[in-house]
């Protein structure tokens, strides 16, 4: 899971963005086959990885008093509600559906296909996930 931060370095004038959290989550089960085709993911690049639970307190954090932007938000808010349940674990303002956007949604709406699902590339890391996003993000402000 990554969460980038975007701002604007105020001495350059340009928009920058810092990784607050980069790190893949190790799951409480196998990897499927089909969610390591789809996202290129096997149980050796995780075998080492944190549990959700032991990175919730930095989501929590870096989260908090945000609108959380996610690609596809209505995966990304159901599996980390169904983590934080299977964990036993408060999620305060992440269990709010009211926090999440998608951005998906907002691509699909810009280029006229509101019910159309445009899918960005896949990536073994979702950090080149974010950077795809962000840049939907911006070509959308750009327009």
């Amino acid at each position: 899971m990554q969460f980038p931060r975007v701002g604007r370095d105020r001495r350059r004038g340009n928009r920058h963005h810092d990784i607050r959290m980069n790190s893949l989550v190790k799951p409480w089960a196998p990897i499927s086959p089909v969610t390591q085709r789809r996202h290129h993911l096997t149980d050796d690049m995780v075998a080492g990885a944190p549990t959700f639970r032991q990175i919730l307190t930095d989501l929590i954090t870096i989260t908090a008093g945000r609108v959380i932007l996610a690609y596809n938000s209505g995966s990304a808010f159901g599996t980390v509600i169904r983590e934080a349940q299977r964990a036993g674990l408060d999620l305060e303002h992440l269990e709010d559906s009211g926090n999440w956007r998608c951005i998906a949604q907002a691509r699909s709406n810009w280029l006229g296909h509101p019910d159309h699902y445009l899918p960005i590339s896949p990536t073994p890391r979702a950090l080149g996930q974010c950077h795809a996003a962000l840049n939907v993000l911006r070509d959308i402000a750009a327009d």
